[in-house]
């Protein structure tokens, strides 16, 4: 039986901060498609399709909208996974050497799980409402903007502290 070796080096250590957020994230996907099937029957036909900036809904859809959410959800879960396993194509912003390689990988590695999290949580929520035929929270975009942006300044401050 043949061992593969990751020299993690490379491509930055896979710390148990990127393991809890891609296990929330994929909690989130597979809880959401899950609620959905569940619920199915008990869903209106028609539920909100859209969302003004306020959180208000301006725009109601058929409930078999929801899958579109659905897809797009999954699929950017799949691509954010993907790409968390190929650092050396991201723009770091710093110069990559093999003495910062693996700091400056991680932090990255950790910042794109964290983004993951957040956009996922995000997209359950936003399908979760839906479901419900309620508005979002006033304050939802505004907090989740925070959260993204903050994250992405805590992470990127890492990553120049440590080239």
């Amino acid at each position: 039986m043949i061992k593969r070796v990751v020299d993690e080096s490379l491509y930055g250590k896979k710390t148990t901060f990127s393991k809890i957020t891609n296990l929330i994230s994929l909690l989130s996907v597979v809880g959401i498609v899950l609620y959905v099937i569940i619920t199915w029957k008990n869903i209106p036909d028609m539920i909100p399709g859209h969302y003004n900036i306020a959180g208000e809904i301006d725009k109601y859809s058929s409930k078999n909208s929801i899958w579109i959410l659905i897809v797009v959800q999954i699929l950017l879960f799949t691509m954010m996974s993907v790409l968390e396993r190929f650092p050396n194509i991201w723009n770091t912003g710093v110069q990559i050497t093999e003495e910062n390689r693996e700091r400056v990988y991680t932090n990255l590695r950790n910042m794109q799980t964290y983004l993951k999290m957040m956009i996922m949580i995000y997209f359950s929520y936003m399908t979760f409402q839906s479901i419900g035929g309620g508005n979002l929270h006033s304050m939802s975009i505004f907090v989740f903007l925070v959260l993204v942006f903050g994250g992405m300044a805590v992470f990127l401050v890492k990553v120049f502290k440590n080239r």
